[in-house]
């Protein structure tokens, strides 16, 4: 199963000939199908500016006649009116005018307060409704400015020219609406927040997924504050009438929460977990086992970029065996295989392919199960709660069901489902997710839970 993942860092910046058009493929092997997606994984980017030049949603704005022209609009003295009116200063001149007066390019100072907002970003927002034909609010536009601004400094992230402001500050403008309606909602089974994909559009998560990771916070915003959810003290989580039924981790028998970083690596992450999990429940010893090791000798095809596939690695764990972790250390990118060099290995066996039915009774009885989901951008900033949002995507992802329980407040039923995206994401690098099948007869699950579930059976 190929993976998107999602390493991410500081300033970055794709250039034009290293942005590639997805390709996808189908590939049957026995009953598996292995979604194949190509992406160029860069090590090294500085500022994602032009990224959004290769997207085709995006929206080609002049930035000489078109942006003029924005003065004589009746929303620019609105606006720059509404501004003002919170005493932050309208400032004239070139791109880089808030950096030449000693700010940072949001026209932040070294306190972090934003002290005004640059002409020409009114003009290209101005110019941009008017283009969008989107209904005119200064004030909401005021706020979602400022936010916006602030949003940059606890993100670290940079438009390199005009034209990527207007985008990335639509993008988050969206997603700002999508969090607040969302947030709002007193019936919500989960709460979003803001991380770095709050400033990229749907059809350009395709290519930040597998450039943008999750190595940094993700924020709740309130009080005109970003407030990083590890340290968030509000009532964000929905946890009343929660009864939890079997939770692996009360026994010992999960590891910590891997951040696979830069590489296409959840199907290997989700592998070694499960091969984890089997060896502490059946012997007792806890270990955690090489996520390299698989990545490096499943298979030549699979790779970083690739992905590779989860059955034909617990097949690679059940007959050569895995080594632990700090005998062949995670790099998060493809080496040569080392398996005879990494010392004792230990296999696994009784590999079972599990329908909608066998899940729960498996996790239960036996074990965590590894299953696949679809991302999507609700998904993208999930913070906690039950995950009831779209799954509508073609992002495959791996990961492993550890629990499962129910909110009888709400009578919803959920599975609890560790991530490989680090202890940032989410809630402690976990999530609940929707435990609801799809039709009276109980198949398919919620999100594609059971359509490539596999298990180890421990007795």
């Amino acid at each position: 199963m190929e993976d998107i993942s999602l390493p991410f860092m500081r300033n970055i910046r794709l250039g034009m000939n290293e942005v590639v058009h997805e390709q996808q493929h189908i590939v049957h092997e026995q009953e598996n199908v292995i979604l194949e997606k190509n992406w160029l994984l860069p090590e090294r980017r500085e500022v994602v500016s032009e990224l959004t030049e290769h997207v085709d949603e995006t929206v080609e704005v002049d930035y000489g006649k078109s942006l003029e022209s924005a003065h004589s609009n009746p929303h620019y003295s609105l606006l720059v009116d509404k501004i003002r009116e919170y005493k932050l200063e309208v400032i004239p001149g070139p791109f880089l005018a808030c950096v030449q007066k000693g700010w940072f390019i949001n026209c932040a100072d070294k306190q972090n307060d934003i002290k005004g907002v640059l002409d020409w970003e009114i003009r290209a927002i101005v110019h941009e409704l008017s283009e969008r034909r989107e209904e005119f609010d200064e004030q909401n536009e005021v706020e979602t400015i400022i936010a916006y601004k602030k949003f940059i400094t606890v993100n670290g992230s940079h438009y390199g020219n005009e034209k990527e402001f207007v985008k990335k500050y639509f993008n988050f403008k969206t997603t700002k609406k999508l969090i607040d309606e969302h947030n709002s909602n007193p019936d919500k089974l989960y709460t979003m927040a803001y991380s770095w994909a709050s400033e990229f559009s749907d059809s350009e998560l395709g290519i930040a997924l597998s450039t943008n990771g999750w190595s940094r916070p993700m924020y709740m915003y309130e009080n005109g504050r970003f407030i990083d959810t590890s340290m968030y003290s509000g009532s964000k989580n929905v946890d009343d009438g929660d009864i939890v039924h079997k939770d692996w981790r009360n026994t010992n028998a999960i590891g910590p929460v891997v951040d696979q970083g830069s590489c296409g690596s959840c199907w290997a992450v989700a592998v070694a977990g499960l091969v984890d999990a089997y060896r502490a429940i059946t012997t007792g010893q806890r270990l955690q086992h090489s996520v390299q090791q698989i990545l490096d000798c499943t298979s030549q095809r699979y790779n970083c970029v690739r992905g590779g596939n989860q059955e034909k690695a617990l097949v690679y764990a059940s007959t050569t065996g895995l080594c632990i972790e700090p005998a062949y250390p995670y790099l998060g990118r493809k080496t040569a295989c080392r398996e005879k060099t990494c010392g004792e290995k230990f296999k696994v066996d009784n590999i079972k392919r599990l329908n909608a039915r066998m899940i729960q009774e498996h996790l239960r009885s036996h074990g965590p199960v590894m299953i696949i989901i679809r991302l999507s951008r609700a998904f993208m900033h999930y913070s906690s709660g039950i995950f009831d949002g779209s799954c509508d995507s073609t992002l495959m992802h791996s990961v492993l069901i550890v629990g499962y329980g129910e909110n009888t407040k709400r009578k919803t039923k959920y599975w609890i489902v560790k991530n490989s995206w680090g202890d940032r994401w989410g809630d402690g690098g976990y999530f609940k997710l929707h435990n609801l099948p799809l039709s009276p007869a109980g198949t398919p699950l919620f999100c594609g839970v059971d359509t490539y579930a596999f298990g180890l059976t421990t007795h």
